[in-house]
């Protein structure tokens, strides 16, 4: 049973870059591991999220909530499964992202909490934490999603990214800099992780 590490962010805090780096640096040291990005828009429940991401449908709150960890439960299985034939299984988003942004629209944490209490628990969760004035000043709003464009709701988001890291004890790596800083940044965390937990196999 392999390591499961998540990776948190504000649009644009670089999850897929240092997703991309740890895979590297873990081959680099012999360790086999696989990434799966979420939402996961291939699915038949992604392809609705695809649909309110692109401002083709509207819906309350809630609603996308549901949808967004109902597309993770459509992945329950192949995580499992990835985790159990993996050293290592990277997750780009996962339950905290739900429970982040739903805080952001004002849903009750502990609802959203439970929406997601079927599914594998992360082993580390990483949150690059990023000012969100720093993540607008990465690339203006021509391509973002309909969330993504709002820099008043992102700010939210990382509030709501703070209090959760706090509550849960998750792993917070300062994102400002130069991507080989965060890095370093990141391995330090992740190679620490490991010499010091055992793997976790419960839900």
């Amino acid at each position: 049973m392999g390591y499961l590490i998540n990776f948190e962010g504000i649009d644009l805090a670089g999850k897929g870059t240092q997703v991309a780096l740890l895979e590297k640096n873990l081959s680099a040291r012999g360790l086999k591991s696989v990434t799966i990005h979420f939402p996961v828009l291939e699915t038949p429940i992604g392809r609705i999220i695809a649909g309110f991401l692109n401002g083709e449908t509207t819906l309350p709150p809630d609603a996308v909530q549901i949808l967004y960890s109902a597309n993770r439960y459509e992945l329950r299985e192949k995580i499992l499964s990835l985790r159990s034939a993996m050293e290592v299984l990277i997750l780009d988003r996962y339950c905290a992202s739900g429970w982040a942004y739903g805080m952001a629209l004002g849903l009750e944490k502990q609802w959203l909490r439970n929406l997601d209490a079927g599914l594998p628990k992360a082993d580390l969760t990483i949150w690059l934490d990023l000012p969100p004035g720093v993540a607008a000043a990465r690339k203006r709003a021509a391509g973002r999603d309909v969330l993504e464009r709002d820099s008043d709701f992102q700010g939210r988001v990382s509030a709501a990214y703070r209090q959760l890291a706090a509550e849960d004890g998750w792993a917070v790596v300062e994102a400002r800099g130069e991507p080989q800083d965060v890095e370093q940044r990141v391995l330090a965390v992740v190679l620490g992780m490991m010499r010091s937990e055992p793997v976790d196999s419960g839900l």
